[in-house]
């Protein structure tokens, strides 16, 4: 691991008024689903880690704008297949150098719209999409490798000429496995990972313990996660995968009062990777981090 050296502090004086709050499952369903686990689990821990994968993988809404602004205004919308489902794109400018914005978890790429102007007045072209299952895009059901595949088709289909990819939690980690295991032919000058998970397997067990799914049921689930992957769950962890990808450059950003992932995280990756900077905020949050004005301006300095 590598001392952690190149860390930068990013404070102001702005603050959204919006508050913060981690997401969480209803309680009553939460309760039921504990219920359901903890006595048909154990007798038929298979079908139930079937089950509780299936919810795992299945968003609970899909982001809609409420209204139009400018940047919507003027985005070019284009559409690409992906496993037989069509998924939709976004564009802004014309440049030969494009930007790739990746959205998180229950979000859309033009929720990354924020880091545009910044990027166009500095010459790039911007594209993003809505992941499988999110947004506009079809689909039912998303997680590490419909997901990242995706990025590997939007990413083919502009003849892989990604300058730089700006991406938010889950999107961090699926161009990252991206990266590291279907796509180690893409080259990325500039990576920016904001409020990423270190540990794909962490993040599985946190949503496991948060079920609580009993011990059968939890070794039936990695046998499932296993096969379906081919390869160790710890392969396509995003601070093991430095050394697999092909990027110059990476900044990884975190707010030190993240309530979904912790703070630690960041300095797990930053640790692992080299040639990395990272960024420490402090009451910015998970979400409103990627909108913040002052993450916004430092990014778009990094990438331009």
């Amino acid at each position: 691991m590598n001392t952690l050296t190149n860390i930068e502090y990013l404070q102001s004086d702005y603050k959204d008024p919006r508050p913060e709050q981690p997401a969480s499952y209803p309680k009553i369903p939460l309760m039921f689903f504990k219920l359901l686990l903890n006595t048909f689990g154990r007798i038929f821990p298979k079908p139930f880690a079937a089950l509780a994968y299936k919810v795992f993988s299945t968003p609970r809404s899909r982001a809609k704008h409420r209204k139009s602004d400018a940047l919507l205004d003027q985005v070019q919308h284009f559409e690409f297949t992906h496993n037989k489902r069509k998924l939709k794109g976004y564009k802004w400018g014309s440049g030969d150098q494009i930007v790739l914005l990746v959205h998180g978890w229950e979000s859309r790429g033009t929720a990354l719209r924020g880091f545009v102007p910044g990027l166009l007045k500095a010459g790039y072209c911007v594209i993003t999409f809505d992941g499988p299952a999110h947004g506009d895009s079809e689909g039912e059901r998303a997680n590490i490798l419909n997901f990242s595949s995706a990025i590997k088709s939007l990413i083919e289909q502009v003849d892989g000429n990604i300058a730089a990819a700006i991406t938010h939690s889950f999107g961090g980690a699926c161009i990252v496995y991206m990266l590291a295991n279907i796509g180690r032919h893409i080259h990325i000058d500039k990576l920016v990972l904001i409020a990423a998970s270190s540990s794909s397997k962490k993040t599985m067990d946190n949503y496991l313990d948060l079920i609580g799914a009993p011990n059968a049921v939890r070794k039936k689930w990695f046998e499932f996660i296993s096969s379906k992957i081919q390869i160790p769950l710890e392969t396509i962890d995003v601070s093991t995968s430095n050394t697999k990808i092909n990027v110059n450059t990476a900044m990884i950003l975190h707010d030190e009062l993240d309530p979904i992932t912790p703070i630690s995280e960041a300095k797990t990756i930053a640790g692992s990777w080299k040639d990395t900077i990272l960024v420490i905020t402090k009451g910015y949050g998970h979400f409103r981090l990627m909108k913040n004005p002052d993450v916004v301006k430092r990014i778009v300095e990094f990438i331009g």
